[in-house]
């Protein structure tokens, strides 16, 4: 029995509880050669539906021979048979065999956790079981290493501990609150655990429980890396380092007594100091300190601590002096304030009072405004909620303050000051930082005022008004300003050559810190990289040695620019790949490539790498990919680019050998890390897979099956056919039915199509249920077909034969021109989507396999199937006579009969359909006539067969003239 067949049975036996299949399971579960998966499921199979005596069996047979047997088979064994059939000491004697890590070093011990065993509850079994749990844990470090045994466990003996604790009203043993200091130190887990967090809450529940806790905790930390006086352990250090339990002044009523009843010194120390730390932050109550004394009589030196803290040292002068500072500072800060917002009071309310005060504003300089009116635009900038923006397009914010008229004649002045204002140069320094000055800041608040305001602003404003508006822009805080969009429409001229000058002097510069003009495009609005595209390109072109940083940077604004830039590109920008001899360099030309041409970049990828060395192979990757496909911390390029299934298949390849995974960095997991450009180009090589995987269709699966016969693929073959086939699972389900199907299906028992693949799905059916009733439908027409005289006849007769079953689903169509004015014989288009199916059909009798080939290949996926949204077609083949001599698959060849052409014809289609999920995607379908007899033929036939019984009965009847003649003797 074939491996993949094997298993189906196995998993029908362990799901269906089919009892008979008991010795099948039996055999193959205790039958080491079996595959693994083999081995799991018959395991599962013989716990499912076998007897007691099957499971002790079996997991006697697992704690023996567990040297010879698959980790998750040991794993599943355990998880089903402990504790019933195999004790605390035995399971975890397995466990110390398998680890916690599966085969790709991840911590993992499913299918154990993170539920208990429901037969699990004995006391003493889950107290053994957290003593092994914690004896593998470690020691309370501190350090925060990675300690992949306590975080497998965790969920699991957090349960564990709850089901203790259950049968523990009044204290918690001491492994429990081991358990939950060590898992403290497991941050991650600790913090997301709900069973942690449920856990932490028991110990709080009872007096008892809090008092044994709480001293096991105090032991267990005193040999703790953060303990500086082990004598002396405080309660914020035992809350810090996990103990789940916040103190109220009730707890004081076991403390009291601790002072007196600990037998350690230290432990007395610690409880005298939590104590009072209580006693302090819950009332101060004269009598429970009535009773720390009293319990402290015997114990002179913790008495005298106690006296002390009570009897504050007296502050020394120092103190007292920085003290007086202090208050000084404070009453400063608040007497400035206070007069600060009462200027802002008193200066508006005199403003409100007299707006006339914008006509006798005083003359504005270069480098002076009007007080007045420079201290409102502070108060508006004050009052913006918005930080991070200069341009300020509203007044809102302050027309409650400022009333309707203030508001008014402020919005017309700050305007007027902007137009009015000549901005400086803006000036860089080192890292990109930018000089600007207030009164620039304020033109342009007010020049983005004026855009917001004033109705078709940028239409009416002239060119010179453009050019200060496009000037300001640039000392934008972050990114351009909205208003320059519209003025970039109606006067490019004006803006583009003021942004050139500020992406020249970034690229001269060549800061790699520096956030300039390149920076902002890359998250502005595109129309301003499509306007820039023509001059950075003119850029690239004068300067072939541009340096990597700011090529990452021209390349990512011209990407935004895309499908508007010049002619050419394409040729251009392989040749710069061609001609490239630093890889990195090479890489962010590819990247442009990749968006320009999509597939064909590939080839040229190839071509490069072949090139180049292994390092030089690496840091090429290692700069194309992450940009390409993203990582898991930031996306790919806005758009995605589109590549076929086979070209996405041809870059794993090249991925895996550019960033071999022999060289990968290897992270532990849970660890904080700054990712490095290594990390994002295996993310992004895992991203192209993932790609790959998550694409529909054949092309996938025959990919994934062809990567499963290279030798030596970094992923295992037995992978790449499990994903093959779960792709064609996939593939295989239909799309989900909405509550209008439902309706249809109940009236019709049908489905309307809502995709191509719907429709192409349904005319097959409609087809294959045509051949049906021609041959043995009670009124079959099989004769009919057989008779129609071309091929013409035989396009109506389908088309009617469609229509008539047409129902809800669809509607048919001849003669719709496609591409290239092309016809097909027949179109369906479903009613609920509108999307169309052709159907190309051919009279197969007189063709020759290279014309049913074209009409396939040229034909349908040449002509009819090139549009986005008509991939899915059928060539139907209608066979009326039989054609006794056969077909040549190939000229010369043997002939062979019409299965055999079929055969042929459905791989081709299959072939088609595998090169790529965004391509053509035909299937044959046939009408077979050939083998009806006609009528008229089979009335010939049965008169032929009455005469011919007939002449053979007439030798033994006598002729009437003879009896006539012996009758007359």
């Amino acid at each position: 029995m074939a491996k993949e067949a094997r298993h189906i049975v196995l998993q029908l036996i362990q799901v269906g509880r089919q009892v008979g299949g008991l010795e099948t399971v039996r055999a193959v579960a205790f039958d080491q050669s079996a595959d693994e998966i083999s081995q799991l499921l018959a395991g599962r199979g013989l716990i499912a539906i076998g007897g007691d005596e099957d499971r002790r069996r079996y997991a006697r047979y697992v704690v023996r021979e567990h040297a010879g047997l698959r980790r998750s088979i040991i794993l599943e064994t355990l998880s089903e048979l402990f504790p019933t059939f195999i004790s605390v000491d035995e399971f975890f004697a397995l466990i110390d065999t398998v680890g916690v890590a599966d085969d790709d070093g991840h911590q993992s011990i499913l299918p154990l956790g993170p539920e208990l065993p429901p037969n699990l509850v004995s006391p003493a079994d889950l107290e053994a079981l957290l003593d092994q749990i914690v004896a593998r844990s470690g020691e309370l470090t501190g350090d925060g290493e990675e300690h992949q045994f306590r975080e497998a466990f965790a969920e699991l003996a957090s349960a564990a501990a709850i089901r203790l604790l259950n049968g523990h009203p009044d204290v918690v043993p001491d492994v429990v609150t081991d358990l939950v200091l060590l898992l403290r130190e497991t941050e991650q887990f600790s913090v997301s655990s709900d069973a942690f967090q449920a856990l932490g809450k028991l110990f709080g529940t009872s007096r008892g429980r809090r008092q044994s806790s709480f001293w096991r905790a105090v032991g267990r930390i005193r040999s703790h890396p953060y303990s500086t006086d082990p004598d002396d352990v405080n309660l914020f250090l035992v809350q810090h380092l996990g103990w789940p339990v916040v103190l109220t002044a009730d707890d004081l009523a076991w403390l009291v007594p601790d002072l007196q009843g600990r037998t350690d010194p230290r432990d007395r120390q610690t409880a005298l100091r939590t104590a009072h730390a209580l006693w302090r932050e819950f009332g101060q109550d004269p009598a429970i300190l009535a009773s720390m004394v009293a319990a402290l009589e015997d114990d002179p030196r913790l008495a005298e601590q106690l006296t002390a803290w009570q009897t504050p040292q007296p502050e020394t002068p120092e103190m007292i002096g920085h003290i007086a500072r202090m208050e000084e500072l404070r009453e400063r800060n608040a007497k400035r304030t206070a007069e600060r917002d009462t200027g802002w009071i008193e200066m508006i309310e005199a403003l409100r009072a007299d707006p006339t005060f914008f006509d006798r504003l005083s003359p504005q300089t270069a480098d002076s405004v009007d007080s007045r009116l420079f201290h409102l635009w502070q108060f508006l900038s004050w009052r913006t909620q918005s930080r991070s923006v200069y341009a300020i397009e509203s007044l809102d914010v302050v027309a409650p303050i400022f009333g309707p008229e203030l508001t008014r004649r402020f919005g017309e002045a700050l305007i007027a000051f902007a137009y009015a204002h000549t901005p400086h140069e803006v000036t860089e320094q080192e890292g990109g930082v930018r000089s600007v000055t207030n009164l620039d800041t304020m033109a342009l608040g007010g020049m983005a005022l004026a855009a917001s305001t004033i109705p078709n602003w940028a239409r009416t404003i002239s060119p010179e008004r453009a050019d200060q508006a496009a000037r300001l822009a640039i000392i934008e805080l972050n990114g351009l300003p909205a208003y320059l969009i519209s003025v970039a429409e109606t006067h490019p001229d004006r803006v583009r050559p003021v942004l050139r000058t500020a992406i020249e002097r970034q690229l001269d510069r060549a800061d790699p810190q520096g956030h300039g003009m390149l920076d902002r495009l890359e998250y502005a609005d595109p129309a301003f990289a499509r306007l820039m595209a023509p001059d950075l390109l003119s850029y690239l072109e004068t300067h072939p040695s541009i340096s990597a940083v700011m090529l990452e940077k021209a390349v990512s604004v011209v990407i935004r620019a895309l499908p508007h830039v010049p002619d050419g590109l394409a040729a251009f920008v392989a040749e710069r790949v061609d001609s490239a001899s630093a890889p990195v360099i090479a890489g962010y030309y590819l990247l442009l490539l990749f968006v320009i041409l999509g597939d064909p970049a590939v080839d040229a990828l190839g071509s490069k790498m072949r090139t180049l060395g292994p390092a030089d192979q690496a840091a090429l990757c290692c700069t194309l990919l992450p940009r390409l496909f993203g990582d898991r911390f930031r996306r790919s390029i806005e758009a995605p680019v589109a590549l076929s299934v086979q070209r996405l298949e041809q870059l794993l390849v090249l991925a895996f050998e550019g960033i071999r995974p022999d060289d990968d960095i290897n992270r532990p997991s849970n660890k904080v890390y700054s990712p490095k450009l290594r990390d994002e180009a295996q993310d992004a090589r895992s991203s192209i897979f993932n790609r790959l995987l998550q694409t529909p269709g054949e092309a996938t699966h025959a990919a994934l099956l062809r990567l499963a016969t290279i030798p030596g693929f970094h992923i295992e073959p037995e992978w790449l056919r499990i994903h093959a086939y779960r792709r064609a699972e996939d593939d295989a389900f239909l799309p989900a039915w909405m509550a209008s199907d439902l309706l249809v299906f109940e009236r019709k028992f049908d489905r309307q199509p809502t995709t191509t693949a719907d429709l192409q799905f349904l005319a097959q059916r409609r087809l294959e249920g045509i051949q049906h009733d021609l041959i043995h439908h009670k009124f079959a027409q099989g004769d009919t077909v057989q008779s129609l005289v071309d091929e013409n006849a035989v396009q109506r007769w389908v088309a009617t034969a469609l229509e008539t079953r047409q129902d809800e689903a669809y509607t048919v169509h001849r003669e719709t021109h496609y591409a290239g004015e092309k016809e097909p014989d027949i179109v369906l288009a479903s009613r609920h989507s509108g999307l169309e199916l052709p159907i190309e059909i051919k009279v197969a009798d007189g063709l020759s396999v290279a014309q049913m080939e074209a009409a396939l290949d040229t034909q349908l996926c040449g002509q009819y199937l090139r549009h986005d949204t008509t991939r899915h077609g059928i060539l139907l083949l209608v066979y009326q006579n039989e054609r006794r001599d056969g077909w040549e698959l190939t000229p010369g060849a043997p002939k062979v009969p019409f299965d055999s052409v079929l055969t042929h014809l459905n791989e081709k289609a299959r072939l088609i359909r595998e090169v790529s999920a965004l391509g053509p995607q035909p299937i044959i379908v046939i009408i077979d006539v050939s083998k009806v007899v006609p009528i008229k033929v089979q009335r010939d036939q049965a008169r032929a067969r009455a005469a011919t019984k007939r002449k053979a009965s007439e030798p033994n009847r006598e002729p009437a003239s003879t009896k006539k003649r012996n009758g007359s003797k």
